[in-house]
């Protein structure tokens, strides 16, 4: 347990760490640092605080931040051009943004040991996170005990990341539907080869599917049965059935966020990284894979998947999950990439399904077709693309995959680590 001595020895050499990251790069310096009550300074929600403020920061500004260990609690120094303005904005954080109060954005300018003030600037005093009182008044009478402030604070990051973590699901398979050329699958601009559906059944369903999403998350959060999570599952495709009278748009979405959003929570909960988190997802999916196969119902009453597992010992998306996302994650992350070549990583990768059983072309023609088009030039994957639309190529797996990568691609700097100056 870290002590007072140590806090304040702590807070001492923050102040020379400013003053020589001045110096350094002759700049007015930001300093971002978490505002957690008591001690230890440094828990895992508090990390996650400052990784998701650091990444705000870091875009804001264009520029890295220097990460610094410190048992007063971690920060992160910026480099800034303007003083005044680089506080402006760490007063709209800390006042507007959900988790705001649980950081201190500090601004100190090169001639100056003392950090800029709200007081400077015409702003009002920051308000406690509990009473709305002035938080200087609160802590100097000690007015709330730490575990309250403490278990506030817990709270508030937990229903932070619910929401946003279920808003950037339905983004990201809003983003999917939106994904243009997209041979001949239903997009915006057409329904490929489905006749049965168009976009406007995918946009019912995705705001169908969003309360589950935030269920998802908080099922993640406070560990339940697999037996509950296979019964939200359920109640999240019935749903999907209601908005679209009847069209099944996002049953493999469902699946892979059903299982993808527990496990992100967990895992943030934990401290673990990314790889981690799909290590345990793959375990449930594992267990999901042996229940679903070891006693299959007879063949009249089998599912699709059933069907092409007894027939053809295709695992389909639940084989996928069950071995941590293959078709992402052997290349997964290459962000800068065109969205046309990461959905031809995952198809030239994945026993999609939906591709196989009589199809033309055959699953085996499509990946050799999108492994051709995975380096290709511009001009060639596009033709290649235009090619097997034409023959009704229509991968919704693959689709459903491209989802979860958008997905990671939005939210994945909640894993990363930050390196100690």
């Amino acid at each position: 347990m870290t002590n007072a001595t140590e806090i304040l020895q702590a807070r001492s050499v923050r102040a020379e760490t400013v003053e020589a990251f001045k110096n350094r790069n002759q700049t007015d310096v930001l300093s971002l640092k978490t505002n957690v009550a008591g001690a230890p300074k440094n828990t895992r929600y508090q990390a996650l605080v400052l990784r998701l403020f650091h990444h705000i920061l870091q875009q804001l500004f264009e520029t890295e931040g220097t990460y610094c260990a410190s048992k007063d609690g971690d920060y992160v120094l910026f480099p800034v051009a303007k003083a005044d303005a680089a506080k402006r904005i760490g007063v709209f954080l800390e006042t507007h943004h959900a988790l705001g109060g649980f950081v201190d954005i500090d601004v100190y300018m090169r001639d100056q040991v003392e950090p800029l003030h709200r007081n400077d600037l015409g702003y009002e005093e920051r308000k406690c996170w509990l009473c709305g009182k002035p938080a200087r008044v609160c802590a100097r009478a000690q007015t709330h005990d730490i575990a309250s402030l403490r278990a506030h604070m817990n709270e508030k990051v937990e229903d932070f990341l619910v929401s946003a973590l279920a808003l950037e699901a339905s983004t990201a398979l809003r983003k999917e539907v939106f994904f243009y050329p997209s041979l001949a699958l239903v997009s915006s601009r057409d329904s490929g080869r489905h006749k049965d559906m168009n976009i406007s059944h995918f946009l019912a369903s995705i705001e169908a599917l969003k309360p589950y999403f935030e269920q998802y998350v908080r099922y993640g959060f406070h560990k339940r049965s697999l037996k509950d999570l296979r019964g939200l599952g359920k109640d999240a495709e019935a749903a999907i059935l209601r908005s679209t009278n009847g069209v099944n748009t996002h049953k493999g979405s469902n699946f892979i966020f059903g299982l993808t959003l527990p496990h992100y929570a967990r895992s943030l909960k934990k401290g673990e990284d990314l790889y981690a988190c799909m290590r345990l997802l793959s375990e449930t999916a594992r267990t999901i894979l042996q229940t679903d196969f070891s006693d299959l119902p007879p063949e009249e009453k089998r599912t699709r998947g059933e069907t092409l597992y007894a027939e053809h010992n295709v695992k389909g998306i639940r084989g996928e999950a069950a071995n941590g996302f293959p078709a992402v994650f052997s290349w997964y992350p290459r962000k800068d990439h065109h969205p046309l070549r990461k959905f031809a990583y995952i198809a030239s990768r994945l026993e999609d399904t939906t591709l196989i059983c009589g199809m033309s072309p055959t699953l085996h023609e499509v990946k050799e077709a999108m492994k051709r088009a995975q380096d290709a030039p511009c001009k060639e994957l596009r033709r290649i693309y235009a090619e097997l639309k034409k023959k009704g190529c229509s991968p919704g797996g693959a689709a459903d995959l491209l989802a979860l990568v958008y997905f990671l691609e939005a939210t994945d700097v909640l894993f990363e680590p930050l390196e100690t100056m």
